[in-house]
């Protein structure tokens, strides 16, 4: 996990940020870290952040989004 943001509604976000998933060592190091952080309850919430890519994947028994760094920025926490 790279970092955790605090929204203002009060609602902590767990984010790993990577450039893509398509290589898959890079897809299992980056959403192993997110997952056990996830697992340890670090916060309810986690988003991956890529260059492009946009959908979701399933970590610790819940779906986690998948968003382009930009879409991340300008909407924030759906």
């Amino acid at each position: 996990m790279d970092f955790v943001a605090r929204w203002p509604a009060g609602k902590d976000e767990l984010v790993q940020v990577c450039e893509s998933l398509a290589e898959p060592e890079v897809k299992r190091r980056e959403l192993g870290a997110l997952e056990e952080s996830l697992r340890e309850g670090r916060a309810r919430g986690a988003t991956v952040v890529t260059l492009h890519e946009q959908g979701s994947v399933r970590l610790a028994r819940r779906a986690v989004p998948v968003l382009p760094a930009w879409r991340w920025l300008l909407e924030g926490v759906a």
